[in-house]
């Protein structure tokens, strides 16, 4: 149902707004996450390499803390969801993406190099046909051995699945005319060439699966209690709205994980969730609410390692230019670019600086060509006189509509770029919806003529610029010829995309996308607002943590310190 942003909302916004803008512009373009409250005991301070960005750990006071949750399993959780463990669900940020299933091929996670998992060796040849080399003697988490058959199998179901996420690089392959050629060898013939397929197959959407286990349970299987991955641990049980628990796969084929079993909990409620980890019942907390997070800073919480890492969402205003709207001037949108001050903006939605990170390009940190073009700068002025050249003023409002979801960040960002607009003389007017109407709204054809502007967030994908553009501009197709989500009337645009799509030469690849993110950045399009972090808490004892693409951990790599 839609609902109207309450004029007592709107008041405190205002208030709120200006009390933060009072200290002036946020012109500053580091990466440094904001100076943490002062500390009642000393946190020792370091950073380590990510291919997302860098990851900023600190460590509090050691007071010999001891692991209540049973011997060598770990217990961790998160305000997320609990959701049947099928690839096809995966967004990279469930627990067993990764750990309970594996891609032919995989990322350093300090790196972000694509490396070799359950493929050895891959190699196009002249005819641009892919040849895989698989690893032997891999068992399936049901006993089966992986055979060349279950990778045809696995990528045709992500190319045909109504549900999946990366059908556009895969459905490039003709699976009429791939081939097995023997238990360990395959080659993907393409009916065109796929450019996002190699990120795509180290995703946690391309986990390779058991064909006999998939054939065996049927397309209505909820994948709730049973897997058909190869990972280092398999699901075991699910506990619906509470909990899933994973244990050590014994025949796995590479190095044995030191842990053998993680329990994952789902809370939603924050302070319980802290409290939890306080009282020892959690060796592991995601996505901390900033009162948690203080209260570590302040030094409240001990025996803690903290880690702050960039989610694989961003926040974003899409504006449109199809239809009669207003925006298709250039000097408007660059107008609405300069009027936000993007660090006051994390602040009013997140409650502090500690909790996002300022944006540098449409692309979020880690996907592959991605480009520091900083932030916009927080010019009113500047956004005053470009507006006024377009015909407005505050004497003489602009007035646009925007519509986002009613999820609380979503909206309190909605009221504060509404407040920082109405100072330059652009009226919005803020409508929220469910996120399911939202969806069904920015995918309707006739949204040009409903909305301007649309509040929302966009997601990380598998890491390729053409998956993360997909939502922007329909690949090889006319402007105009798509909806909001993907509002852009630009024929250049969709030339640039079509051939990122169809390009698998790395360096040509590299100059598509940095002129694609250029052209964004220089015509407003999108006006990306920041990449939420995960604040993450972690008992001393609990040792060698590495991220992949989600903010979920690999269970693989951990260490129990004795």
């Amino acid at each position: 149902m839609r609902k109207s942003i309450s004029i007592i909302s709107l008041l405190l916004v205002f208030v709120m707004l200006f009390t933060l803008t009072g200290c002036g512009k946020s012109t500053d373009k580091s990466a440094e996450p904001a100076s943490a409250p002062t500390a009642k005991t000393e946190l020792t301070k370091t950073t380590i390499p990510w291919y997302r960005g860098e990851i900023t750990v600190m460590q509090s006071k050691d007071t010999g803390f001891k692991k209540k949750t049973p011997p060598g399993t770990v217990v961790y959780a998160t305000s997320g969801q609990i959701i049947g463990a099928d690839p096809m669900n995966s967004q990279e940020e469930y627990p067993w993406s990764h750990n309970v299933y594996e891609g032919l091929l995989t990322r350093d996670w300090k790196t972000g190099e694509i490396k070799g998992l359950l493929a050895t060796e891959w190699k196009y040849d002249d005819k641009g046909n892919l040849n895989i080399t698989l690893r032997e003697g891999v068992k399936f988490h049901d006993g089966t051995t992986l055979d060349a058959e279950d990778v045809l199998f696995t990528l045709k179901r992500t190319a045909t699945h109504p549900k999946s996420k990366i059908a556009e690089a895969t459905s490039k392959i003709d699976f009429a005319k791939s081939f097995k050629k023997d238990a360990t060898h395959l080659t993907l013939v393409f009916k065109e060439p796929s450019g996002a397929l190699i990120s795509v197959l180290a995703s946690g959407w391309a986990g390779i699966m058991s064909k006999e286990f998939v054939e065996s349970k049927g397309k209505d299987y909820d994948y709730m209690d049973a897997d058909a991955g190869t990972g280092p641990y398999k699901l075991v049980e699910t506990v619906t709205g509470n909990s899933q628990t994973f244990k050590r796969f014994d025949e796995y084929w590479g190095e044995k994980p030191e842990v053998e079993a993680v329990v994952y909990k789902l809370f939603k409620d924050y302070t319980a969730m802290a409290i939890a980890y306080q009282n020892g019942e959690l060796d592991f907390t995601l996505n901390n609410n900033y009162d948690t997070v203080k209260r570590f800073m302040n030094g409240e919480i001990t025996d803690t390692t903290y880690y702050r890492i960039g989610v694989n969402r961003s926040q974003h205003l899409q504006l449109t230019t199809l239809g009669g709207t207003p925006l298709k001037d250039v000097r408007i949108r660059q107008a609405l670019a300069y009027c936000i001050d993007y660090k006051s903006l994390i602040v009013g939605t997140y409650e502090s600086e500690e909790m996002a990170n300022l944006p540098r390009s449409i692309f979020m940190g880690g996907i592959k060509y991605a480009i520091n073009l900083g932030t916009y700068e927080y010019n009113p002025e500047k956004a005053k006189q470009l507006l006024a050249e377009a015909g407005y003023s505050k004497d003489k409002p602009l007035e646009l509509k925007l519509m986002t979801s009613d999820n609380v960040n979503n909206m309190a960002a909605a009221q504060i770029v509404q407040n920082y607009a109405a100072e330059i003389g652009i009226k919005i007017s803020v409508t929220s919806q469910n996120s399911t109407a939202m969806t069904k709204d920015i995918n309707d054809k006739n949204i040009p003529s409903k909305w301007d502007i649309v509040l929302t967030s966009t997601n990380y994908g598998s890491g390729d610029p053409d998956d993360f553009l997909a939502g922007r501009a329909a690949y090889g197709k006319q402007p105009g010829t798509f909806s909001a989500n993907m509002g852009i009337d630009d024929q250049k645009l969709c030339d640039l995309m079509a051939q990122g799509s169809a390009t698998i030469d790395e360096a040509k690849r590299a100059e598509i996308y940095k002129e694609i993110q250029q052209m964004f950045y220089d015509q407003c399009w999108v006006i990306p607002l920041n990449v939420r972090t995960s604040n993450v808490l972690c008992r001393s004892y609990l040792q060698n943590t590495e991220f992949l693409s989600g903010y979920h951990p690999r269970f693989a790599s951990w260490k129990l310190a004795q």
